[in-house]
């Protein structure tokens, strides 16, 4: 990520749920960020490989382009951004697609807010710590 620590970092949310696109949206603009959303995977590739994307909050199911295959080409293209899955979906299947997508987190549905905010938050607070072997200026 290489926002400056007066620009609020780029949140990508996708899902197919209008709806809660919408309270995501809403939820992370309250809290500062600034935020994209994609009703599908197939947009939120387009979108995560022509933005700085500071994290990734991505549905396990949609049409067209699912969460593995976002992934997939996220990934091999470079993408870094901490991705956090946030689905429905039964743990059996969640457990396959954490290790394929090599998510940082999952939150469930229905979320609680404070869970979301708290979740991308540390993440965020994460991703913008200098790691081994980062030069410092």
């Amino acid at each position: 990520m290489t926002t400056s620590s007066d620009t609020p970092p780029l949140i990508l949310a996708v899902d197919d749920d209008p709806a809660i696109l919408d309270v995501l949206r809403e939820l992370l603009s309250d809290e500062g960020y600034r935020v994209l959303t994609a009703g599908d995977g197939a947009e939120a590739s387009r979108l995560a490989t022509s933005e700085d994307v500071g994290l990734v909050l991505l549905d396990l199911t949609m049409p067209l382009f699912d969460a593995a295959d976002f992934c997939r080409d996220y990934r091999a293209g470079g993408g870094r951004a901490p991705i956090v899955l946030v689905t429905a979906a039964q743990p059996d299947k969640v457990a396959g697609a954490v290790e394929a997508c090599r998510a940082d987190d999952v939150i469930l549905k229905p979320f609680m807010i404070d869970e979301v905010i708290e979740t991308v938050a540390g993440l965020v607070r994460d991703a913008a710590a200098p790691r081994d072997g980062d030069v410092q200026a």
